[in-house]
Parts: C-alpha cells; structure tokens; sequence
C-alpha cells in the first residue's frame, strides 16, 4: 500500500506506513515493523498478540492474563 503525507504523530517527516491497529500514517521513525502499528499503538498494545479470530491473548500491560480481565472460561 502506498502511503503519503506528513507523519500524524511528529507532523514533520514524511509518512511512508499506515498503522495496522489505528490507521494512522506515520513516518519511518514512527513506525514499529515488529507489529505493523505506530510507536503509539505498539507502546499500548504490542505486547498482546491475538489469535486467529482477532481476540486478544497473552498479558497485558499489567501482566494479566486474559482470565484475568473478566472473561468467561
């Protein structure tokens, strides 16, 4: 995919990636290629991964589990 612009989170480079969690483009220096989101959304989530349906697994940020954050079994 082709992106331009100027980078949504430094609004001065030019912006060569679209986020994959908010869609924000975002310049090389604002981009995380380990997990294909902006520096913001990989701070916020990049430590959760998900599985094939799209939900969330692993720990948060808090180191909880998913039975941890209230949901059934």
């Amino acid at each position: 995919m082709s992106v331009t612009g100027v980078c949504q989170i430094c609004e001065s480079a030019d912006a060569r990636h679209a986020c994959d969690q908010c869609g924000r483009v975002v310049c090389r220096d604002h981009y995380d290629r380990d997990t294909g989101f902006c520096t913001e959304c990989a701070r916020q989530y990049g430590d959760r991964e998900t599985d094939e349906s799209g939900e969330r697994v692993g720990r948060d940020e808090r180191g909880e589990s998913p039975d941890d954050w209230g949901e059934p079994r």
